[in-house]
Formats: structure tokens, C-alpha cells, sequence
């Protein structure tokens, strides 16, 4: 409910830090939920600027899913089995969690939608991209939650804004359609780019 009321735009700055504060910051009080749920916890940490709490949900929640060598996105998947032992790689995850898990779930797949949209952090700010914004949400220091890489692509109608940004060497490259214009936001780091 606190995700939800976040993502409708129902509070006020000050009430969205209290909330993230109180319901989604600890990462042990968010396991139950499923996949499809997590979707919008993690729109709802990115709106409130919590990235490092996003990007530790998806490593909590998908990344270990990829660990247990999954092709495909869960319907549910507790992070609390692997903790207490009781799931390994070897081990069936339905009998674990439950006999009614769906192992191949579409709606479970909202981390790739987060990791592309904030990861990327492309949008549009006139129809059609005529012109756009390019802020990376993802990216910090090392030893955080964050990402220290993004690359991708965004099909627009005149042609694909690609974001190739690398931390570790310095590197932010951006390839745009000429009849766009575009604001691009550089990470706030420790560190200089040695080209833009």
C-alpha cells in the first residue's frame, strides 16, 4: 500500500521519506512479497530517490533467482530459504517455496523494466523524443548497491539513443538521432570522466 500511494503521487515530499523510511527501507521486511509485487516497491524507491534500496531489493529478490541458474522469472521467490539454507542450486525451488509456484511467470520480469528504464534513465520530454533526458538512476561508488556500468539502447522514432557508461574507466558515450535534442545527466562521483 505504501508503494502504491508513493507511485500515484498521493504525499508530499516529506511524507514519501517517512514512508520509504518506516515500510520499504529495511530489506528483510520485503521478501514476501512476489515478483510482480516488488515492481512497484522498486518504481516506488526510484520516484523517492532511494536507488542504492532499489538496487538491493533487485539484487535480493532477481539476482538470486539467476544464482539458482533460472531461465526464466519466478511467479515468487523468498530470499529467506536460500538464507536459512533450506535452497540450494541443486535443489527443486517449488518444493521449497510452495507446490503452487509458477517457474516461468511474465509478470515476475518487472526487474528488467526497472534495470532498463532507471539503469538507462532515457526519456522522453516531447512526443516522439524530439526531445529527451538521458539521467542513469543506477550508477555509484564502488562497494555500494549501485551499478559501476550501463549499456543500451532506446528505439525512438528517428533511430535509437545508445548509452554506453562505464565509471570504472571513465567512460560516458552517447549516440543520438541528429534531430533530437537531449539533456544528459553525468553521475555525481569521487571521480572524473576522461571523455564525454
Amino acid at each position: 500500500a505504501t508503494a502504491d500511494a508513493i507511485n500515484a503521487g498521493f504525499m508530499s515530499p516529506a511524507e514519501v521519506r517517512a514512508a520509504v523510511a518506516r515500510s520499504l527501507s529495511d530489506p528483510l521486511q520485503l521478501p514476501s512479497l512476489s515478483n510482480f509485487e516488488s515492481f512497484f516497491v522498486l518504481r516506488a524507491l526510484a520516484s523517492a530517490n532511494e536507488s542504492a534500496l532499489a538496487m538491493g531489493l533487485v539484487r535480493r529478490h532477481w539476482s538470486y533467482v539467476t544464482e539458482l541458474n533460472a531461465t526464466t522469472t519466478w511467479e515468487r521467490f523468498d530470499p529467506q530459504h536460500l538464507d536459512a539454507g533450506a535452497m540450494s542450486v541443486d535443489s527443486p525451488p517449488v518444493n521449497v517455496m510452495n507446490d503452487r509456484t509458477s517457474m516461468s511467470h511474465p509478470w515476475g520480469s518487472g526487474a528488467t523494466s526497472f534495470l532498463s528504464k532507471a539503469g538507462l534513465g532515457v526519456v522522453p520530454t516531447l512526443p516522439g523524443y524530439k526531445t529527451w533526458d538521458a539521467l542513469p538512476l543506477l550508477l555509484g561508488e564502488p562497494g555500494s548497491m549501485l551499478l559501476r556500468s550501463v549499456r543500451g539502447k532506446v528505439p525512438t522514432p528517428t533511430g535509437a539513443i545508445a548509452l554506453d557508461v562505464d565509471l570504472d574507466r571513465g567512460l560516458f558515450n552517447v549516440t543520438v538521432p541528429a534531430t533530437t535534442v537531449g539533456r544528459i545527466g553525468l553521475p555525481k562521483l569521487r571521480r572524473g570522466l576522461a571523455s564525454v
